[in-house]
């Protein structure tokens, strides 16, 4: 938005066989300036999200520390985060999201809005019918979805994830998901 790269999360390692960080915060770059500037999110890793309720934007709102996860910016330069990975601190074990969020980047405070999708982990696919957007739909919790895009109508479209073969279409001016084709989970 306005020239500025922002990112979001991730993971720190500090070294070989060392236990990873998960990270939930968010920085903004500015080429112009050539600086970083830390905009939200913990100084601590493994912090736990925070839903709120779906659809109630509050500063309290986070979606904690995850990586790999899906993302898009839409028509008005918000920013858009599906699912991702994560682990709880001091455990080997993947955890798979199953989240939709978007960040208002616009004001001083970036602020967050849990959208739609669950918030238990590994959720499974909610498919509905194929091809039939609704609200109730979402994709199973994944991460390492390496095709995004968003279309000329401003619709989120998603491919793949780790050991995922789907396409789902997200709708955000009805907040539907729509299962195009593919294996769920």
């Amino acid at each position: 938005k306005n020239g500025k790269f922002w990112l979001f999360g991730g993971f720190a390692c500090q070294g070989y066989n060392l236990p990873r960080k998960d990270l939930d915060d968010l920085w903004m770059y500015d080429p112009i300036a050539n600086n970083w500037t830390w905009m939200a999110g913990d100084s601590i890793p493994c912090e736990a999200p925070n839903w709120g309720s779906k659809g109630v934007t509050a500063a309290t709102n986070k979606p904690g520390a995850r990586w790999p996860y899906t993302n898009w910016t839409d028509n008005n330069g918000d920013l858009w985060f599906y699912g991702g990975g994560t682990h709880t601190c001091g455990s080997a074990s993947n955890i798979y999201m199953a989240d939709l969020w978007k960040c208002d980047i616009s004001g001083t405070n970036p602020l967050w809005t849990w959208i739609s999708g669950s918030s238990a982990t590994n959720e499974l696919s909610q498919p509905g019918t194929q091809c039939v957007p609704s609200i109730s739909n979402f994709p199973g919790g994944s991460f390492e979805q390496r095709s995004e895009w968003k279309d000329d109508c401003g619709n989120f479209w998603m491919m793949g994830g780790k050991d995922k073969q789907y396409l789902w279409k997200y709708k955000p001016g009805t907040n539907e998901w729509v299962w195009v084709s593919g294996s769920l989970n």
